[in-house]
């Protein structure tokens, strides 16, 4: 349906410039299946490349890709994957010919001393009440300038019989 508001395929009002509606189990789909390998994508392209999101019906996994190379996976037990097809933990990075890496990055007009420049917390809920049972810290070792940006790391654990995370 075409109409003033935009163009709709499955629906006779459609609310944006191309809106594609239908039944509640598949509102939208684009069947690239063959064979055994089965599954529905989305392919964005410009001038400079595409990227691909994939639904991998047979293995049960969410894939982006950059052309035909994976870049993020999401499978059906919640892990994420970046540069791997497979991820074996909650967030698995692997990146071939060079270290992995994770970034924390504070942008701030000023740093002071003692201020947290990032941390990553490590929390465990036993009883329905989530405490952070052990953490790294990384916080400025004094006011910050252009060229004066020291720091300090902090290793938090928790002792037995408490409840929080102690330097």
């Amino acid at each position: 349906t075409v109409s003033t508001t935009g163009l709709g395929i499955g629906t006779a009002d459609p609310s944006n410039d191309l809106e594609i509606g239908g039944n509640v189990n598949r509102a939208f789909a684009i069947d690239t299946s063959s064979g055994t390998d089965k599954h529905a994508q989305i392919i964005l392209k410009n001038s400079r490349g595409e990227y691909r999101m994939r639904v991998d019906v047979g293995a049960d996994k969410f894939h982006i890709l950059d052309g035909t190379t994976e870049k993020i996976t999401l499978d059906s037990a919640g892990n994420v994957g970046i540069g791997t097809a497979s991820p074996e933990q909650n967030l698995h990075i692997r990146k071939i010919d060079a270290g992995p890496a994770l970034t924390l990055h504070r942008y701030d007009s000023s740093v002071d001393n003692n201020e947290t420049i990032g941390q990553i917390l490590f929390v465990g809920d036993e009883d329905n009440d989530s405490d952070v049972v052990a953490k790294v810290k990384v916080c400025a070792d004094d006011d910050w300038s252009t060229n004066n940006q020291p720091t300090y790391m902090a290793f938090y654990t928790t002792p037995a019989s408490a409840y929080a995370a102690t330097e």
